[in-house]
């Protein structure tokens, strides 16, 4: 997704259509800022982020969060849709084209069964903060890396929030910043994404609520909650 202008996206690449969709209601500014030490803090990409792709549809939920060695890192808490062939499909429950990974200090095994289950995957590592926030732009968090679940392959990323937090800025990349495709998240509540978790998320027995183990969608109601996410503007 990261090579052309179709499919050059900075995080897991999912995205959905169909006319319903779930909307939450926005937190006020004395709620979010109570959930944080300070109010500068809002300005920290870390927190829960609804992932939309290029067409403005709900792909994933991401958990953006500080590693062990206090750089950012990122998983993919749950996933909402898979786009195969221009094909709104259930997302896969494990990721068919992941492998060894060894980039920019982190190294994983995602060729097998239970390393690459996508629900919780670990796709973001290695940011650091460039900068300070400025206005409503937080500061730039840079050096990172993203898997793209989609084809197994790792790009440059870089991000940074906007409009005090609310949004973020997730910036995929070869080589420059330059020559990258740009994705704008929103975020969301911890009791928001578990909440969707709860609804969407994989069952005891591995598959989607809404589909069988072959992918073959047996709940169209739920179906097409799970398809819709947003945040209410």
């Amino acid at each position: 997704m990261f090579l052309s202008k179709k499919n050059l996206l900075c995080a897991l690449l999912f995205s959905a259509f169909a006319p319903m969709a779930v909307t939450y209601a926005k937190p006020s500014a004395d709620q979010q800022t109570a959930k944080y030490s300070h109010k500068q803090d809002l300005q920290s990409p870390e927190g829960y982020w609804l992932q939309y792709s290029d067409d403005g549809k709900g792909q994933s939920i991401i958990h953006v969060y500080k590693g062990a060695d206090n750089k950012l890192e990122g998983k993919i808490v749950v996933p909402f849709v898979n786009v195969v062939d221009d094909k709104v499909q259930v997302p896969d429950v494990a990721c068919k084209k992941c492998g060894k990974i060894d980039e920019n200090g982190y190294k994983a095994d995602y060729s097998k069964w239970p390393n690459n289950q996508v629900q919780n995957l670990k796709i973001m590592w290695g940011f650091v903060k460039d900068g300070e926030s400025q206005g409503k732009m937080g500061a730039v968090y840079d050096d990172g890396s993203i898997l793209d679940p989609a084809n197994g392959k790792v790009y440059s990323c870089k991000m940074y929030t906007d409009d005090y937090g609310k949004k973020l800025h997730v910036r995929g990349y070869i080589g420059f910043s330059l020559f990258g495709r740009t994705q704008v998240w929103e975020r969301m509540t911890k009791a928001q994404a578990k909440e969707e978790v709860a609804r969407c998320g994989l069952t005891k027995d591995k598959t989607y609520p809404y589909a069988d183990a072959s992918g073959k969608i047996t709940n169209q109601s739920l179906w097409e909650i799970c398809s819709n996410i947003k945040v209410k503007k």
